[in-house]
């Protein structure tokens, strides 16, 4: 009886041994990582700071494009809905009246005016 629970008990120290190897080793891993962490720590902080400029240019440059594209968007529209007002006065105006050149006349200096 007394053998039987003598290797127990050697079997427990075997088995606990192992599992305190892993463990020393499994610690020496982790600081051997956390040193080489803690040498990169200023690279990795600048890279990840230019990182962050680099997406706050990008995040700006999408914003003015944005804004140039829209701005060009109205003036293509406001420049169209101009042409088609021109076309259909002079479409209008169209004669041989005398009193409509007065009003052709005033229409291209309107359209000057919007222009400039």
């Amino acid at each position: 009886m007394y053998l039987f629970i003598l290797i127990i008990l050697i079997a427990e120290l075997i088995i606990a041994t192992a599992i305190i190897c892993q463990i020393i080793k499994i610690d020496k891993w982790a600081i051997s990582t956390n040193n080489l962490i803690e040498g990169l720590k200023p690279d990795i902080e600048s890279n990840l700071d230019t990182l962050k400029k680099n997406v706050k240019k990008l995040v700006d440059n999408v914003k003015s494009i944005s804004v140039f594209l829209e701005v060009q968007r109205k003036k293509v529209f406001f420049s169209i809905i101009q042409n088609i007002l021109v076309a259909l006065l002079i479409i209008t105006l169209k004669g041989k009246r005398k009193k409509y050149l007065s009003g052709m006349q005033l229409v291209f200096a309107l359209k000057d005016f919007w222009n400039s």
